[in-house]
């Protein structure tokens, strides 16, 4: 079993993930489908971009081998807390982010997922515990 506990920016919410673009121009006629582009928002670019930034100066510390099955905690800092935060809405990039830099292999084989709010000098703290990613067994 391995445990890895990795500082990070405070999360983007999922309801801010993705930015939505206008209607497809009409055509033929004016009879276009409608549809909406989706594409990252630049909050949550900027978030990955910071997030990133602050693995660099951990991953030499931790050299994390690729889970597979595993358990995220995340714990915000309550400083960074407003009234009306929703903080499961929290945990989707953070879950994004572990797989973009290949800390877990997929984030479908996550069993088990938590946070909470706690007195800390982080914004966030992200404890991910697994075990290594074997093909034949996730």
């Amino acid at each position: 079993m391995l445990t890895y506990q990795i500082i990070l920016p405070f999360p983007i919410s999922a309801n801010r993930i993705w930015r939505y673009t206008g209607n497809r121009a009409l055509w033929r006629g004016g009879r276009g489908t409608g549809a909406k582009y989706v594409t990252i928002a630049p909050v949550y670019a900027k978030w990955i971009k910071e997030a990133n930034a602050l693995w660099l100066t951990q991953k030499q510390k931790v050299r994390p081998v690729k889970l597979g099955r595993y358990a995220m905690e995340v714990v915000l800092g309550a400083h960074m807390r407003r009234s009306n935060q929703d903080g499961d809405n929290l945990m989707k990039c953070v879950n994004d982010w572990l797989q973009r830099v290949e800390i877990i292999h997929n984030d479908c084989l996550c069993d088990s997922w938590g946070g909470r709010w706690a007195v800390i000098e982080e914004e966030c703290i992200v404890i991910v515990t697994g075990e290594p990613y074997n093909a034949s067994n996730s």
